[in-house]
């Protein structure tokens, strides 16, 4: 697999560090996605990402895989290599959480990310992923609820970033 792409195959975003070569698996590389996290993609696999993408709605295809791949990273300590079957699996079965899902994922992963009262940011870019927000529009209406019903104490820092700390409510 080229080793030159700058961009995420799902997602499209910048990567953190050139992709990798796979030295336990043939024909693959490993990612370091802002937004999809650390995972390995096979050649084939990749074909098949490309065509599921072409097809229909690709901004929410790629956050329902964006968060699929985040999901899978949670508590492992080596990124998943997603293979055909991987990939078909995560397309075939994967949906996006709801809001009151989205609201937990994102309380859980606060809790596990920071001491009580740390100021953390929060991006949609590295974040929305995490939490399972569809869009930008999605992710801001959900720190802003969040925020305006005392979940969250914090303000949005503009553009796709905020900075918050859960309250005791959160």
């Amino acid at each position: 697999m080229k080793t030159e792409r700058r961009t995420c195959p799902v997602s499209g975003s910048l990567l953190r560090d050139p992709p990798t070569g796979a030295p336990d698996v043939v024909d693959a590389a490993y990612y370091d996605c802002f937004r999809c996290g650390r995972y390995g993609l096979t050649w084939q696999a990749s074909q098949s990402v490309d065509a599921w993408k072409n097809q229909g709605s690709p901004v929410r295809k790629m956050a329902t895989f964006a968060h699929a791949l985040r999901r899978m990273q949670t508590g492992q300590q080596k990124p998943p290599m997603l293979t055909t079957d991987v990939v078909e699996l995560i397309i075939s079965k994967s949906v996006l959480p709801t809001l009151q899902e989205q609201v937990d994922n994102l309380v859980r992963w606060l809790g596990i990310e920071t001491s009580p009262a740390e100021v953390k940011h929060v991006s949609y870019i590295e974040h929305g992923a995490i939490i399972g927000a569809h869009s930008l529009e999605g992710f801001l209406y959900l720190i802003h609820g969040m925020i305006d019903s005392g979940i969250l104490k914090g303000s949005l820092a503009g553009g796709d970033k905020a900075s918050v700390n859960l309250t005791f409510s959160g």
